[in-house]
């Protein structure tokens, strides 16, 4: 659960909503999120990062003007009337006060009844605010910013993926402890997700905004670097020229910004390079070798029980000292393409 202030103007199609929660697996960082919905576009900020996805604009409540009313139920301690709306994906309900139009909760359903979200709204709910409060603020007008100039490094990256594809441009990617706590994190959540890779890449240090990148599409991002976060996004500017030792770091690494082998990493915008896949392992197998028990044991970073785990599964093949085998990419796999010359 997450408390925050929704801010609605209608009229100015706009819409803006806050939350400020602890990061799970630290505690004592937080997570401050605002959504901004405008007539045309969408932001979604964390972070003090901004970044533009699709979408606008949409009127939650259009749809209570068809809606059937069912009857009398107690929310937050309040009693309400209850609308439901059924489409063919979803059951729609908003619980207002009772004889009035005053709303105290709007629910999302499953057509199966599972609940996908809900709004509780507080008895402090108003209609007098100054809706200028809802704006773009200047750190979404561009697209993020550059750190400070470092140098070209080849570093070691994991990342979880399914066995379908193995490559890395248009992907998240992690450290050690990045990838440990994300996959401590997710690690039934995603039941494609079934292999972890570790990669050699050629890096240049000079790090942008973090991408997120999902199904090979990358959201925000800095054009010509690779993207840099704390593990989770949980410090200030997301940590993105930060060491973040004690989290974790996060990458994203964008087609747009791959070198083809005869350019130089760190030149002509191209900011990464595969050098080699080290060696793949199976979810299967580390949770075999009591991964998943570590990370309920150590529940927080820097999850030191699971890290030695998740090292062993890649350090050796040995299942008595809790190697994994290697799970080499099928011949067709993308990944083959990813480390040869592009030209």
């Amino acid at each position: 659960n997450q408390t925050g202030t929704i801010w609605y103007n209608g009229p100015g199609q706009s819409r803006k909503m806050t939350t400020f929660y602890p990061y799970p697996i630290a505690p004592w960082y937080s997570i401050n999120t605002t959504t901004l919905d405008l007539p045309t576009s969408r932001h979604y900020i964390t972070n003090q990062q901004c970044r533009l996805f699709d979408g606008k604009y949409g009127d939650w409540f259009a749809w209570v003007a068809y809606s059937t009313y069912s009857g009398v139920v107690t929310v937050d301690d309040r009693k309400c009337d209850e609308w439901k709306y059924t489409t063919s994906t979803n059951i729609l309900i908003m619980d207002v006060v009772t004889g009035t139009n005053i709303p105290v909760r709007y629910a999302i359903y499953g057509t199966n009844g599972a609940l996908q979200g809900a709004y509780i709204f507080g008895a402090d709910l108003t209609t007098d605010f100054d809706s200028s409060v809802i704006f773009l603020p200047t750190l979404c007008q561009t697209n993020g910013f550059v750190c400070p100039q470092r140098p070209v490094e080849t570093m070691d990256m994991y990342r979880f993926h399914p066995s379908s594809s193995y490559d890395l441009a248009n992907h998240n990617t992690a450290d050690l402890l990045g990838d440990v706590s994300y996959v401590c994190m997710t690690l039934y959540t995603s039941p494609t997700d079934t292999l972890i890779s570790l990669f050699q890449v050629e890096t240049n240090m000079t790090f942008g905004q973090y991408g997120l990148c999902n199904g090979g599409v990358c959201v925000g991002g800095k054009f010509g670097t690779v993207g840099h976060a704390a593990s989770g996004n949980m410090k200030d500017f997301c940590g993105q020229c930060r060491p973040n030792t004690d989290t974790g770091n996060w990458y994203s690494l964008t087609s747009e910004s791959e070198c083809p082998s005869n350019v130089t990493v760190g030149t002509n915008l191209c900011a990464w390079k595969a050098i080699k896949r080290v060696k793949t392992v199976s979810v299967d197998c580390l949770v075999a070798n009591n991964f998943e028990k570590s990370c309920l044991h150590d529940r927080y970073v820097p999850f030191s029980t699971a890290t030695q785990v998740f090292l062993a599964a890649f350090n050796s093949t040995d299942p008595k000292y809790g190697g994994c085998p290697d799970v080499p990419p099928p011949a067709s796999s993308s990944i083959q393409d990813s480390l040869r010359p592009r030209w």
